[in-house]
């Protein structure tokens, strides 16, 4: 029987995990410990649930990041309790890596001179969970609307 000390448990065992050195640390152990969190505040009808969902669901989309910028992602995510807050990190990490580690060719960033790259089929908003634009471009956040998960 699952309570709410096993998804405290994990929370912690994913922390520790995201605590190691990066020679030891496994995305794929951590992503399963964070499905494993999901599934848990699911089974338990925790008051996270909703938002571990969108954890595992933003974790997943970053699956194919080497270890150390998928580590990035963990401490923000799970380790800060104000999750608005939290979302605006998420959004300056994905900043940071696209400038450390160059994503665009300059051929292809002199071609996508627009809002391309903050829009399009594989972004999803952290604001209404749909696909297709970013946090800062969505309309239903800049209407005023509640995030409801």
């Amino acid at each position: 029987m699952l309570t709410k000390s096993s998804v405290d448990n994990l929370l912690k065992h994913i922390m520790n995990l995201a605590s190691r050195p990066i020679v030891e640390f496994n995305r794929f152990e951590a992503m399963e410990l964070v499905e494993g969190l999901k599934n848990a505040a699911h089974d338990t009808h925790h008051e996270k649930e909703g938002y571990y969902n969108l954890v595992h669901e933003t974790l997943r989309g970053k699956l194919e990041l080497p270890n150390d910028q998928f580590r990035n992602y963990i401490f923000p995510l799970l380790g800060d309790k104000d999750h608005e807050k939290v979302l605006d990190v998420i959004s300056k990490v994905e900043k940071s890596n696209r400038r450390q580690y160059g994503r665009k060719s300059n051929s292809e960033a002199r071609g996508n001179r627009g809002n391309s790259s903050l829009s399009g089929p594989g972004l999803r908003c952290f604001y209404c969970n749909k696909l297709g634009h970013i946090r800062a471009r969505c309309l239903k956040r800049k209407k005023g609307y509640a995030y409801t998960v």
